[in-house]
């Protein structure tokens, strides 16, 4: 027995713990699914100290409905809660030195890119200079008017060193290129790889902080945590395996579980509740609706409209009374006010009743009396300074690379950089693509565009392989997880709420034996029963539309709660035969299982009709019709037979229908049709006749079933 206390976020303490809180970890041993939410059980441990006590529990998911919580200690422990408070703490998934080494490669390369740049710039500059030098005279405003021979040696030797200087120059133009080059490709993979870890998966997780106190003695106490959370159901889904031979039907029941609550499940104990805990147990309350009425006055206001009146529902002469002494208040007050009042009452939202609006009024006077305050300084948030910085160091990426692009470009070198990053913008794209046919659970499109998304990783050289080795594990990811939806497509079509048959009942349901359920948002086959029944073979035919035998198998259901509408896939022995639905079975009402046509039982039907005249006076057409149907069974032991078959029926009084020949013990319905039992021995036949005479009108002819005879004729 467990002392549970409800946790509510808003809780008043005025405690003061000294100490940092214990965290504790804690372990999921039992859930219990709802249609389309699951309560999760936890248990830890507490290190007891002398009165005061301070934990914490971290890593609850998102998703936990802060109200659903509860704790429990064991009944010997006298513990005190005085605080409990639920924290949300949001980081990156990938929040990790990894992350953090990526982060300061790539820092590091994009400088070396932009560096390298800066200096082929300079080397292409100084190849400018060099090509634009050439001898000229010398200036004459100077005073000098001999004019001075240029020495041919001396022009020679200019320009051997200008061509030697520039030979030097193409070879570091050319060394620059190449480096750059190799740096840029190193670029964009590092670009890549921090870009995976930037756009990782925010994960949002809840805190839970305890401050409670005990009387015990300093040890260990066993704490238990319990919490509703969303993003996990149910659906209930049956197979039956039919024995001729030993005339059994072995049913099992199952639950497909969907889990996608960011917490695995690992070897719990699980229960099944058909329950709808979101429905209201509380009975609607009607309320009742007085009215009055006031004389309109000359020159009054009209303030309501007969739409608002409507949408009020309660109007009384005391309530119009008072809203009329305080809007004479407000009339005194400055114009602007009375401006401000008129849009809040009379052209705003609808109040619900007139207390609400003599609030509005009185709060309106409050807040224009009261001095205004500065409105404060809106302070960036935290993701929005992230942005920027995010931002600048884009800005500052897409000017490195365009510098280098340029370059490579405008001197026509055969880079491979450009090469590598347009092979890992294809990648980006086909990345995209993957996650977004993901969510629209095209699941072949997934699988398509993750084999597209590899071929483009393993174009890259086998060092920046390993490099977006993260990369190639969010692929495989997403591709396995598209592979089990598409392998679950087949179980989980035709599924039904167990809410829609429970009927609003808390049917309850227990798994056979602990199970590992991971937050994959796929479904999982948990076996929660297996009935052993006797079963009751026998056919069923119908010639008139099918000149087959049919196989059932009849049984009772013997579980004690219901079981619920679900799919029911029917194997006889070990063979598939089909899917087919069953309803909301009570325990002692009957099973049904339809196993489809045997060849072993042979059914022919042949149908003979005469047409005639009939009468002296009045004449009328007569149609006869002679029915065989012959039941020949062929295998080795004696079958029961159910045989349906109909004759017309009408409400036309000019109309007649006369039975010559019916099988022995037929009753016939209203409507024409009727099932007859039969037992036939192995290996002999059973032969039934059925004769009946149609009378109507001459000059007229028979609808539906016989027109198309009428027609022939």
């Amino acid at each position: 027995m467990l002392k549970k206390f409800t946790i509510f976020l808003f809780c008043i303490s005025f405690s003061v713990f000294s100490k940092e809180p214990k965290e504790i970890s804690t372990k999921i041993f039992k859930v219990r699914m709802y249609p389309d939410s699951v309560y999760v059980t936890r248990f830890g441990y507490v290190n007891l100290d002398k009165q005061k006590n301070q934990v914490v529990i971290r890593g609850l998911p998102q998703g936990t409905i802060d109200k659903s919580i509860s704790l429990g200690f064991p009944k010997n422990t006298d513990i005190k809660i005085k605080k409990i408070e639920v924290k949300s703490e949001i980081e990156l998934k990938y929040q990790n030195e990894v992350a953090k080494a990526a982060k300061k490669h790539y820092d590091n390369i994009l400088n070396k890119v932009d560096i390298k740049n800066k200096e082929y710039l300079s080397v292409y500059h100084h190849k400018n200079v060099l090509t634009r030098l050439l001898p000229s005279k010398r200036d004459q405003s100077y005073g000098l008017t001999n004019e001075i021979n240029i020495n041919s040696d001396a022009w020679g030797s200019f320009h051997k060193i200008v061509r030697i200087m520039l030979e030097e120059n193409s070879k570091l133009e050319l060394s620059l290129l190449k480096e750059l080059d190799e740096m840029r490709e190193e670029l964009v993979v590092a670009k890549a790889k921090l870009d995976y870890y930037q756009n990782a998966e925010h994960i949002e997780t809840k805190t839970i902080q305890v401050d409670f106190f005990s009387k015990n003695p300093v040890g260990k106490a066993k704490l238990f945590l319990n919490y509703l959370i969303g993003n996990a159901e149910w659906f209930p889904r049956y197979e039956v395996k039919v024995d001729a031979n030993t005339k059994t039907n072995i049913l099992y029941m199952f639950a497909l579980v969907r889990n996608n609550t960011g917490e695995d499940w690992n070897n719990v104990n699980v229960s099944f509740s058909a329950a709808d805990h979101t429905q209201s147990l509380d009975i609607p309350t009607i309320y009742e609706w007085r009215i009055g009425y006031k004389e309109k006055m000359k020159g009054e206001r009209q303030r309501r409209t007969s739409e608002q009146v409507n949408a009020a529902g309660s109007t009384t002469v005391y309530h119009q009374k008072k809203l009329d002494y305080k809007e004479k208040e407000l009339a005194k007050a400055p114009a602007p006010i009375q401006q401000q009042a008129e849009s809040t009452v009379i052209g705003g939202e609808m109040e619900k009743n007139y207390d609400s609006r003599i609030q509005n009024l009185d709060a309106l006077k409050r807040d224009n009396s009261a001095p205004k305050k500065p409105e404060p300084i809106k302070l960036e948030s935290f993701d929005e300074r992230k942005k920027l910085v995010v931002r600048d160091s884009e800005e500052q990426y897409q000017e490195v690379q365009q510098t280098s692009k340029n370059v490579l470009t405008q001197n026509r070198v055969q880079s491979k950089s450009i090469t590598t990053e347009d092979n890992l913008s294809s990648l980006r794209a086909n990345i995209l693509e993957q996650q977004k046919n993901l969510q629209e659970q095209n699941y072949r499109a997934v699988l398509d565009y993750g084999q597209k998304a590899k071929e483009n990783i393993g174009l890259l050289d086998m060092k920046y392989q390993r490099e977006l080795s993260p990369r190639i594990r969010e692929i495989e990811e997403l591709s396995k997880r598209a592979s089990i939806m598409q392998a679950n497509a087949k179980i989980t079509s035709g599924l039904i709420s167990p809410k829609i048959s429970s009927e609003g009942f808390d049917y309850r349901y227990n798994a056979k034996s602990r199970n590992t359920i991971l937050s994959d948002n796929s479904f999982n086959k948990v076996l929660i029963g297996i009935q052993k029944l006797p079963s009751n073979i026998s056919y069923e035919t119908s010639p008139i539309t099918k000149k087959s035998a049919f196989l059932v198998s009849t049984s009772v259901s013997k579980n004690k709660e219901p079981l619920l509408a679900g799919p029911l896939d029917i194997f006889v022995q070990e063979d598939y035969i089909g899917t087919t639905n069953i309803s909301k079975t009570a325990s002692g009402e009957e099973l049904r299982f339809e196993l489809g046509p045997d060849d072993d039982v042979e059914i022919e039907r042949r149908e003979t009709k005469f047409r005639d005249k009939s009468g002296i006076f009045i004449k009328k057409n007569t149609i006869q019709v002679n029915i065989q149907v012959i039941i020949k069974n062929k295998k080795r032991e004696k079958i029961l037979m159910y045989f349906v078959d109909r004759v017309p029926y009408t409400n036309d009084k000019e109309i007649d229908i006369e039975i010559k020949k019916i099988p022995k013990g037929v009753s016939i319905k209203d409507q024409g049709i009727f099932k007859q039992k039969y037992i036939i021995p192995p290996g002999e036949s059973e032969k039934i006749i059925l004769e009946y005479v149609i009378s109507y009108p001459e000059n007229s002819y028979l609808k539906e079933e016989l027109r198309e005879f009428e027609k022939d004729e």
